[in-house]
């Protein structure tokens, strides 16, 4: 693998994501959403004690709601992905040498992957200073990480792997994000319940 060129790939679709309004709408529902939600959850007049009492509850409930948010963007931005490479103008940047399949798909899926994980360690640092600051919990940053790399970083790319097998298999955009979101559905069911 020539890793010029799957690095030119890999800048290329973080500039492609930085500039579409899927993911502007997600980088403003991540940072908004999640922190306002934590507020009211956890913030200084919080009766839930247990979202205060124990130090790994906020970074487990920043990381759980980071990650429904990130597998419903993923599921948008992955069932684009094939329908970008038949329009013209999108590649025209790295068209000018030849590239294998491969290449590309772990270009742009790397690429992909740094700007989620950029969101998140914004997100959670933002959630330190703002929700922290007005809580009584106590603070790990450890945790944060901890949660980043074991439930955040795993659900990307179990989300992305299933909405590229998905996309590859059924060709209708409709079929395939009713699939995806009744699979992000039943998740949330189980995961709330336990």
């Amino acid at each position: 693998m020539d890793t010029h060129t799957f690095f030119l790939i890999m800048r290329n679709e973080m500039k492609l994501q930085m500039r579409s309004w899927v993911f502007r709408f997600f980088i403003v529902l991540s940072l908004v959403g999640i922190v306002a939600y934590q507020m009211y959850i956890h913030g200084a007049g919080s009766s839930a004690w247990k979202m205060v009492a124990l130090p790994c509850s906020m970074p487990l409930m920043n990381a759980y709601l980071f990650s429904v948010v990130q597998s419903l963007f993923l599921i948008v931005i992955m069932s684009e992905f094939p329908q970008r490479l038949i329009r013209s103008g999108l590649r025209d940047g790295v068209m000018v040498r030849p590239f294998s399949n491969t290449v590309y798909y772990w270009g742009a899926l790397t690429g992909i992957f740094l700007l989620f994980l950029l969101v998140n360690v914004v997100e959670v640092f933002v959630v330190i200073l703002l929700v922290n600051s007005v809580n009584a919990a106590p603070l790990s940053l450890s945790l944060y990480f901890f949660y980043i790399l074991t439930l955040n970083v795993p659900c990307f790319f179990f989300v992305s792997g299933l909405a590229a097998c998905l996309v590859a298999r059924v060709r209708s955009f409709c079929q395939f994000s009713m699939v995806c979101f009744r699979c992000v559905l039943v998740a949330l069911y189980f995961a709330w319940n336990i």
